[in-house]
Formats: structure tokens, sequence, C-alpha cells
């Protein structure tokens, strides 16, 4: 049968066995060539790169456990005490197969209270079974009843209880991809029928100098603003008219606190890689040549990253 190369997840047929297999021109050769393409392109190119893992995945679930008659959900220690129960519509299973309530509410149970039990109809709920120290979650019926039990210690028990046991979310790698921009596949994540954990960008820590120009709009004001997208989010970039001065803006800006230029200008905060300004005002005549964004006019920006 057919098999996958360690590193590439390049398609290997196998002579002996899939030698009557119809010659696939797709996934044969193209899709393996592509892989061997991109490879290349990260090995000339490494500093613009990220990378991640990539797996095949089942999600969690939750499955039935075994279902008892005349289970105890509240064990107090004497007539006066409370015990706290979380109840919710739903729950979730995490990777290691814990399950949880979603948006649980709580109920504080005593041994006389037990009527009040009846808002747990339908929901799944989590104890704590005292006698084990454990938490326990299972579900109670839409149509359970209700009623106290008197022993040892006092007891809200109910006419039947399902246990709920997790199953955990399986993984499987795939293969590595990568991409110059970092928000091509979810940091750790689905996406499509894929789970992408992202590894880090390769030579992640080195600094980055990225140089561009834009020509100039002609317009201005808060509604117009000015804005580059660069590789990665800088941490400084500036920006020249081609004049005798030189404008620079850093990361640290907010929304509404000026940049660090001789006019008012105004910075947004960083969108992903895209920055962008705005100088406050709407007068054509002014407002474009202090946004730095003149019609015509070219500008040359530098960016540390």
């Amino acid at each position: 049968m057919a098999s996958y190369t360690e590193n590439l997840n390049l398609l290997k047929k196998n002579p002996l066995t899939d030698g009557s297999d119809t010659f696939n021109i797709e996934t044969m050769l193209n899709e393996n060539w592509d892989k061997i393409d991109a490879f290349a392109g990260l090995a000339a190119n490494p500093a613009e790169l990220w990378v991640w893992e990539k797996f095949n995945f089942t999600p969690g679930s939750y499955r039935d456990g075994e279902t008892h008659t005349g289970e105890g959900i509240a064990e107090p220690k004497g007539a006066d005490e409370a015990v706290t129960i979380y109840y919710s519509d739903s729950i979730s299973v995490d990777e290691s197969g814990t399950v949880s309530l979603i948006n649980p509410s709580t109920l504080n149970l005593t041994y006389n209270t037990y009527s009040s039990a009846s808002v747990l109809k339908g929901k799944y709920i989590k104890y704590k079974i005292r006698r084990l120290d454990i938490w326990q979650v299972a579900f109670i019926p839409a149509t359970a009843t209700f009623y106290q039990y008197w022993d040892v210690l006092h007891e809200v028990r109910v006419s039947t209880l399902t246990y709920i046991d997790g199953v955990a979310a399986v993984f499987s790698h795939v293969e590595y991809v990568s991409s110059p921009n970092s928000f091509t596949y979810p940091e750790n994540g689905q996406s499509g029928d894929y789970w992408y954990t992202r590894l880090g960008q390769i030579g992640e820590g080195m600094t980055k100098i990225e140089t561009g120009s834009y020509v100039g709009t002609g317009t201005c004001g808060e509604s117009n603003p000015t804005s580059i997208t660069f590789d990665r989010t800088p941490v400084l970039f500036m920006i020249d008219d081609f004049g005798p001065f030189l404008f620079g803006f850093t990361s640290i800006a907010y929304v509404g606190s000026k940049t660090n230029t001789s006019y008012p200008v105004y910075f947004r905060p960083y969108s992903r890689n895209t920055a962008s300004w705005y100088f406050p005002t709407s007068d054509p005549n002014s407002g474009p040549k202090f946004q730095m964004n003149e019609l015509g006019q070219r500008y040359r920006y530098i960016a540390i990253s």
C-alpha cells in the first residue's frame, strides 16, 4: 500500500501492491512537487516564514456511563450544612478527556431542602463525593424525582443518575506547513478539517528591517487614514517625504495619542501588521501634506521589527 515520507509528507506508491493503480498526475506528481517547492522556498528565505504543525483530529466528546437509581447527590455532615452543586445545560471535553460544565449555575442543598433540587431536572451536574473526595459529573433526566434519605449521612437522592465520562480529542500529525503571513493558519485551533499549532517563525528573535514606498492619494482626516501593511508588526517605522524632515512612528502609540512627529498626526494601534494614521483636519490644502499623503507624492519608509 502507499506510504508517506516522514518530513515532507510526500506520497510514495508501492509497486508490489499499487502497481495496478491508475496513474494520478495530481496526487502522484503535482502535490508532491508543490510540497518540495514550498520546502525549497523555506530554505531560500528562512527568516520570512512561519511554521505550523498540521493535524488530523477528532474532537473531544462525552459518552454516557453507567446509570444508577437512588443515587445521593448531596452528603452534608449534619442537618445545617449546605452542599454546593453546579449545574448546566451543556458540557465540554478538553484534550485530556476532562468533562466540564459550560457556564454553570450553583445550587446549595441541605438534607431538608431537597425539594429545591427540582431545578436540576434535565441538567448536567457536578458535585463532590465526600467519602471519595472527588468531583463527579452526571446527568439527571427531566423525568427524575427527588427524595430525602436518612442514613448515617443525610442525603438528597435522585431516582436515576447517569455518570458522564469524557472522550479526549484525538490528534495525528499530518505535515508541517509554512507561510510568510503569521495569520494564514490559527495560532492554535481549527481551520477547515484540520487542527493547526503555530510553532513560530524561522529565525524568530532576529531583527528584520523592511523598506518600501507608497504614493499619496491626496486625502486626509480621521475618516481617511493613511496605512501601510508590513510583513511583521514593527516596533518602529519611519517615513520620509523626500523633504528636509524625517518623521517617525512607534508601536507605543494608541488611539488619539500623538506620534513622534513635528505635526499633530494621530497614530492608530496596529491591526495585525497594518499601521494607520491621520491628520485631524479635512482641509484639502494642508491636511494631506501633514498626513504625509499629498496627491502623487512618493513617500519612503523603513520599518524595524
